[in-house]
């Protein structure tokens, strides 16, 4: 303990404040010099003022003792000073009881878990930081190393106080006190390897504290830069210790946490810790492999593409590992690689192609073990993901793969040696011969998807080989009828895996694919390639036509097709879903699978496609159209009870705005179908301003668009407001006029529909009394043969007898145009609804004797 002096009266303690206070204005700031003026301070009973100078010297003196228990001192007569319940006052006395050494641990343990629990409200931890946690905590920690007694309650003890520590962390007032004292010491306080939950403690109050230390003052950059390589270092060692997996993966994760922006990534990839990580490439453990290749991706991402120190740094490292003697270096070269290269293609690309660094492997490749080259062929692998880096592996190695190809013996090289190949089709056709020969290829990579004891990445592998190779018409036939293989596909689209995914969402998009009409250019442009002996890799096959894709859509949907559809749109990917939505449109092209597509909860994925924010606008079109034939041949109300109808109008919509010919047909089908449902459905069409993009679809040069569009306003002639706009507007009356004239009969059908509504206003005899040819158009409704064109003749010319006067021109021109006569014709007609509706309109004739 400090030496207390003789005791002074009140002005005497005010006098050392005031001369302490000049003299830290005047000299160099000494820690005995706070310590002095709380003594002060804590004799004028200031415990708030006492407190802060102890803190300020134990900032300047971070391991003193005497000054821990200074602190301690003045917390404990600060609590009993205050006796109401104050946060600030509870936080103070749990912090005091929980770090002081000599109270009883037990106390200690339940006052320490009790501040971690209080700490989680962050308006807590701020107090907890103000009233010295950092400091008392910190010191507290280190003190608990030299103790051997009640482990069981000193454990629980450490792991409340780093939880406070963590909790504060995330205040942005003492980011900078915290920092201060990460050292090596502390680093490996807080993260205790012996136990995952420890371990995994002190790590989050590092992803804690890095997110929080972001945009600090430049004064402070040094603190932080120095805390960050001591913390990163200590992750880098623990990944080469014989700890928990689970360690060594939440290490990783905290790494790239801790890096946060391109300085940080810099600094880091210049270190031994970065190699380090790198090598942890070549981990048997399956976790491992993919978080150091999201570490590398994420490192490459924060430099904003000013990579040149990584790559330089890898290559580096890398061709030394390769050149090594050491087999184990060679293969922690290539795992690196093909880590980088799954982080980032470009960076991979850079090293691959570098000057000598292929040829050196090729020259020496046929004295390497198995091992090796079983990992160089799957670098290869991963490196054809760039157009580049394809060419110069055609260039230079497939003669190495091919002859891999005649191994029996050697079956894993052999596979592997057939994907990388796989993807070197279009480089070279003379590899998609070869490999179309090797027919029990194909079988190799279907069985091993199907082997449940493969290991998950040799399962990938063979994924992705039957993706490329399932473009040609024989596979597909092959593993359509494979119901093991159709059926296993459904467990592995489960797991999280992106490229596994994919990959299984290319298979059944390519078997289940429909043959593209071709333009006459590309017609023409493929007769030329014929006519010039110029051949496509993908050969024209009976097997690609519509009734074999048919058949192979069946096979999918009887082995868990849509069951796997559905695993599969929890992948993120935006090609994924945009191929996903093609292939529920391959699926529900043929009517009789659409009810079951329904069923089994397809409707509901194609509407999360719809709304997905990675689907392509594209993608988003095409689940629209898959949803279009739903609602065209089924009940919108069946089809869409899980998921509303409303909810579809708006994608619809925008498929005829944006979707081609096609597109719009059936979505402008699909509106004429919801619109004949009720007035909730014709009210969102109108809302979402449907009329305007309907209306615009009439103006088409298409026969078939234009009359879908006719047959959707029709419908909704019904509303209300749209009613009124059209009798209102004289242009849209001569427009459905002109269209109840067309040769298309369904065009007319509609458009003679819609003036059949609208003609119970007066105002339309004005609109068609304007048309030059309106009463000509009746008189064709008329006599038309086709007793729906009668009926809706019949029922305009009713309407305007019934909303005319004796004289009326109206009444003139229907009769001198014939009408009137044929009406009598018609109370003929053997269809009730015509025969009922002629004699209607002569009875009122009649009645009011209007001629």
């Amino acid at each position: 303990m400090l030496s207390m002096s003789e005791p002074k009266t009140k002005e005497e303690y005010e006098k050392i404040v005031k001369e302490c206070t000049q003299e830290l204005k005047n000299t160099k700031i000494n820690p005995q010099i706070f310590i002095k003026r709380a003594n002060a301070y804590e004799q004028l009973e200031n415990y708030e003022e006492a407190f802060k100078d102890v803190r300020n010297a134990l900032s300047l003196d971070q391991n003193n003792k005497q000054y821990i228990e200074k602190a301690h001192q003045i917390l404990k007569k600060s609590t009993d000073k205050v006796n109401s319940r104050t946060p600030t006052n509870i936080v103070r006395g749990l912090i005091a009881d929980s770090c002081n050494a000599t109270e009883d641990i037990r106390k200690r343990v339940e006052s320490a878990e009790r501040l971690a629990g209080l700490t989680k409200d962050s308006a807590f931890a701020k107090i907890a930081g103000q009233e010295g946690g950092v400091e008392l905590i910190t010191n507290a920690l280190m003190n608990e190393v030299k103790q051997k007694d009640n482990q069981e309650f000193r454990i629980r003890l450490r792991m409340a106080l780093i939880g406070t520590l963590s909790k504060i962390a995330g205040v942005k007032d003492f980011t900078t006190l915290i920092l201060e004292r990460i050292n090596k010491t502390t680093i490996s306080l807080l993260i205790d390897t012996a136990d995952e939950k420890r371990a995994y403690l002190g790590m989050d109050l590092l992803k804690t504290l890095f997110n929080t230390a972001t945009d600090l003052p430049l004064n402070k950059a040094r603190i932080l830069a120095q805390a960050r390589e001591v913390s990163l270092n200590h992750l880098c060692n623990i990944l080469v210790q014989d700890v928990n997996t689970n360690i060594k993966v939440n290490s990783v994760h905290t790494i790239i946490n801790i890096i946060v922006d391109k300085a940080s990534a810099i600094a880091f990839t210049g270190t031994s810790g970065f190699v380090t990580l790198l090598g942890c490439a070549a981990e048997k453990d399956d976790r491992i492999k993919p978080m150091v290749a999201l570490a590398v991706s994420r490192i490459i991402s924060h430099m904003n593409g000013e990579d040149r120190s990584i790559r330089e740094n890898c290559e580096s490292t890398i061709s030394d590992w390769l050149n090594a003697d050491k087999e184990t270096d060679k293969m922690k070269g290539l795992s690196a690689l093909a880590s980088i290269f799954q982080a980032n293609v470009d960076v991979g690309k850079s090293i691959l192609l570098s000057k000598g660094f292929l040829a050196d492997i090729m020259d020496t490749i046929d004295f390497e073990s198995d091992q090796f080259q079983t990992l160089f062929i799957d670098v290869l692998s991963q490196a054809c993901a760039d157009k580049s880096c394809r060419e110069n592996i055609a260039e230079r190695c497939t003669g190495f793969l091919l002859k891999n190809l005649k191994l029996e013996s050697k079956n894993e090289i052999r596979i592997d040696s057939a994907l990388v190949l796989t993807k070197l089709m279009f480089i070279r056709k003379e590899i998609t011969e070869m490999l179309l020969k090797e027919d029990n290829l194909s079988d190799s990579f279907i069985e091993r998807v199907i082997d449940n004891k493969r290991d998950l990445n040799s399962r990938i592998n063979a994924v992705e080989g039957l993706s490329y190779m399932t473009i040609f018409a024989p596979i597909k036939e092959k593993i359509a009828s494979n119901d093991v293989f159709l059926k296993s596909l459904t467990d592995l689209a489960k797991r999280e895996n992106q490229p596994l995914q994919y990959g299984i969402t290319t298979i059944i998009g390519n078997i289940t694919q429909y043959p593209r009409e071709l333009t006459e250019e590309e017609k023409q442009l493929k007769k030329i390639k014929e006519f010039s002996k110029e051949q496509s890799i993908v050969k024209d096959d009976e097997r690609d036509k519509a009734e074999y894709v048919v058949k192979r859509i069946e096979k999918v949907l009887k082995n868990n097709g849509i069951l796997t559809l559905i695993a599969l749109s929890k992948t993120e990917s935006s090609n994924a879903h945009e191929s996903l939505s093609q292939i529920f449109l391959n699926i529900v092209t043929e009517k009789k699978y659409r009810g079951q597509v329904v069923q089994q909860g397809g409707v509901k994925i194609l509407f999360k496609l719809i709304n997905s924010k990675t689907n392509t606008d594209k993608g988003k079109i095409i689940a629209t159209q898959a949803l279009a034939k739903i609602a065209i041949t089924m009940d919108p109300r069946l089809a869409f009870k899980n998921s509303k109808a409303t909810d579809l109008v708006r994608p619809l919509l925008v498929m005829c705005k944006k979707g081609d010919l096609l597109q719009q047909f059936e979505g402008l089908m699909a509106l004429t179908n919801l619109g004949s449902i009720d007035d909730d459905l014709r009210s969102k069409i109108l809302k979402e301003d449907g009329i305007k993009i309907i209306e615009n679809l009439q103006f088409t040069e298409n026969v078939m668009v234009r009359r879908a569009a006719t047959e959707a306003l029709c419908n909704m002639m019904y509303e209300p407001e749209v009613y009124t706009t059209y009798i209102q507007s004289p242009n849209k009356i001569k427009l459905l006029v002109a269209l109840s004239d067309v040769e298309d009969f369904e065009t007319k059908r509609a458009a003679s529909g819609a003036l059949a509504v609208l003609s119970q206003a007066e105002e339309i005899i004005q609109h068609i009394k304007k048309v030059n040819y309106g009463y000509e158009v009746i008189k064709n409704l008329l006599t038309d043969k086709s007793p729906e064109l009668q009926h809706r003749g019949a029922e305009i010319t009713k309407n305007i007898i019934i909303n005319s006067k004796k004289g009326d021109e109206n009444l003139n021109r229907l009769k001198n145009m014939g009408c009137i006569n044929q009406l009598e014709v018609l109370t003929h007609s053997p269809t009730p609804a015509i025969s009922r509706c002629a004699v209607e309109a002569l009875l009122w004739i009649r009645k009011n004797n209007l001629f």
